[in-house]
């Protein structure tokens, strides 16, 4: 064994020590050479079995896949633990072309949620690997409510092969929008407008992390998983956090060339996310978005701390921004602590990196920069464009995203 995997395998080894109280040595039954390990939490999933089904139809022959599925429910939540252990049995009674391992975790109501059921699965599949001599297995992370494009295994491998480099990747996604009812139908496209203009702005405005952060189209190297300290625990938004932190290592990229198709159905188990918005939209509220001068206002500021080292002080917004969130001193510590332009570059945007921008965001949008119609905004980030349809739009940015790479 190389100095490389040795000290990879230490790095994982020192994370899990930390996650599991049982010897980290005694490897389970399932076989040694799994390199790919889907990883999905599950909260009375009906549909579950779909995405089972969905994987298997495009599993295509590849004998280094394991499928890791957590059931998952608070300690109190009887219902849902009878619905899981059922659940189980029916599953585990099933023949899949695929490694299956399907894990069932109570969870005290304070830590129960997505965040703790995405954590432990990952994790446990992280141990798989390491008991086996793998540090590098790739994580891939899915939802038991989504389905698969028929290159989705092949075109995850591939990518991970021609990008060796990169710590982690997000994959295509897009909310399947025939056959829904006409309110739920606008209110996903509406929803995932928002989303895609959120990061089309971001990567105007020169942002290096302008990458959708979406919990279940998202895939993580096991080294780079252990060495960014693994899944958050958060009851909404894990996906954000835990990508946040792995883009601070350089190298993230995106998978355009196969797709996950998550349901645009609604949800009351998180504040927020595509299930709340969903409910909130059939509700009767009108979903906005960022307004396109924010993204105007941050490409101004990060082009004037690049390319002078001082905060700019043109503008009303900008004059805020670097009032309020201390800009001058944020630049004066980065500067101390880098010798190079490019290391200036690299360690301003770990300082202010998607939360920090984003807070940025929510600053202007409370203040002077309402949030505006996704029309409004989709005229705004492309100026001169053909007047559009929201579907047009939809499509557009789509088309946009999946030749996204880095």
């Amino acid at each position: 064994m190389d100095h490389q995997t040795l000290k990879s395998l230490n790095t994982v080894r020192k994370y899990l020590e930390r996650q599991f109280s049982e010897s980290l040595q005694e490897p389970d039954a399932w076989r040694e050479d799994l390199q790919l390990h889907i990883c999905i939490p599950s909260y009375c999933e009906e549909g579950l079995e779909d995405t089972l089904s969905s994987l298997s139809q495009v599993w295509g022959g590849f004998d280094d896949v394991t499928v890791w599925v957590n059931l998952n429910e608070a300690l109190e939540d009887t219902e849902a633990a009878a619905f899981h252990q059922q659940q189980q049995e029916h599953l585990e009674s099933r023949s899949w072309p695929f490694a299956l391992h399907v894990l069932h975790h109570r969870f005290p109501a304070k830590k129960a949620g997505v965040g703790m059921a995405r954590k432990t699965v990952t994790d446990r599949a992280l141990l798989h690997g390491y008991q086996h001599g793998q540090a590098n297995v790739l994580l891939v992370a899915l939802d038991g409510d989504c389905t698969v494009a028929p290159n989705y295994l092949e075109a995850i491998r591939q990518h991970a092969a021609e990008h060796p480099n990169s710590p982690a990747f997000s994959l295509q996604f897009e909310h399947p929008l025939e056959g829904l009812p006409a309110q739920r139908h606008n209110a996903i496209v509406a929803y995932e407008l928002h989303l895609r203009l959120y990061r089309y702005g971001l990567q105007r405005a020169g942002h290096p992390y302008a990458f959708h952060t979406v919990g279940s189209s998202m895939a993580a190297r096991g080294i780079a998983y252990a060495k960014q300290g693994g899944m958050n625990t958060k009851k909404a938004g894990e996906d954000f956090y835990f990508l946040n932190k792995l883009m601070h290592l350089g190298g993230f990229t995106h998978c355009g060339a196969t797709c996950v198709y998550p349901s645009a159905r609604t949800s009351q188990r998180v504040p927020f996310g595509t299930g709340r918005a969903m409910e909130e939209v059939e509700q009767g509220k009108v979903l906005s978005t960022y307004n396109p001068a924010i993204y105007e206002t941050l490409a101004a500021l990060f082009t004037g701390v690049l390319e002078t080292q001082t905060s700019p002080e043109k503008g009303k917004a900008l004059v805020y921004l670097a009032e309020t969130f201390h800009v001058k001193g944020m630049v004066q510590e980065v500067a101390q602590n880098t010798a190079s332009a490019s290391q200036f570059q690299k360690r301003w945007f770990q300082k202010v990196d998607l939360f920090f921008t984003m807070k940025m965001i929510h600053a202007l949008r409370d203040t002077m920069l309402p949030n505006v119609t996704v029309e409004e905004a989709f005229e705004g980030l492309f100026p001169g464009e053909q007047k559009k349809s929201r579907l047009e739009m939809l499509v557009h940015l789509r088309s946009l995203d999946s030749k996204l790479v880095s």
